[in-house]
């Protein structure tokens, strides 16, 4: 599809000042994954961090609230990119993205939310899959 981006389904896992949301998009002839990482800036929510596990080009933005630094993705598999990198990343992705540093009550959360964050993932792209063949 070409054009515009349209979003199906949109989920959320919230984690305290944090929260992952969750859509399949398609936009201008690629689509994909597209998680975005909510958090506190100074106390304000922003969008710190974007992953777009897009087929053709995918990629991630950080800080995109500030100077949105866009960096490819150099794997054949986005998804699991993604999953490994929040899995193991979380602290670093928000210090890198310039936000409030979370509590160690939200990077506990966090670690309990991966089988969300995993399951939603795996669930958007198959539906996603699905309604296209």
């Amino acid at each position: 599809m070409t054009g515009l981006s349209l979003d199906k389904t949109s989920k959320n896992v919230p984690n305290g000042r944090f929260r992952w949301e969750f859509n399949y998009r398609t936009l201008r002839g690629d689509e994909g994954l597209s998680v975005r990482l909510l958090g506190p800036v100074g106390n304000e929510s922003k969008e710190l961090a974007r992953f777009d596990c897009f087929r053709n080009s995918p990629h991630y933005h950080t800080a995109v609230y500030d100077h949105n630094t866009i960096r490819s993705i150099e794997d054949d598999d986005p998804v699991s990119w993604f999953l490994d990198c929040v899995k193991e990343g979380f602290e670093e992705l928000i210090s890198n993205s310039g936000g409030d540093a979370p509590t160690s009550e939200e990077v506990s959360q966090h670690a309990a939310s991966i089988v969300s964050i995993e399951s939603i993932s795996k669930e958007l792209v198959a539906e996603a899959t699905e309604g296209s063949t």
